[in-house]
């Protein structure tokens, strides 16, 4: 081979198209509800169910105490008992209670 800079050279430029149609083409997505078909049978009441109560990720937990002064310290000691939990994240608190 006489001029192997020619052959590093075009290999260099079919990189670097394949990279930049890479870039611009290609999308990332994580979402593992993408890799199943929407037609799927399976599919169209689940993701009715996901519009209506959220990702299968979140959990949502509801304290609805009873009626007066004591059903409001029940709901304010359980959020309190899950605030102090490593293992819980609270993301977002809809609540009628100030703690």
């Amino acid at each position: 081979m006489n001029h192997p800079w020619r052959v590093l050279l075009v290999a260099a430029l079919k990189a670097t198209t394949a990279a930049w149609y890479a870039a611009s083409n290609l999308v990332l997505d994580a979402d593992t509800n993408h890799l199943i078909g929407a037609d799927r049978p399976f599919m169209i009441p689940f993701k009715e169910g996901l519009k209506a109560f959220g990702d299968l990720e979140y959990l949502y937990i509801v304290i609805d105490p009873e009626e007066g002064d004591s059903g409001h310290r029940t709901a304010l000691d359980r959020r309190r008992r899950l605030d102090a939990r490593r293992d819980f994240q609270r993301r977002e608190l809809l609540s009628r209670f100030q703690s």
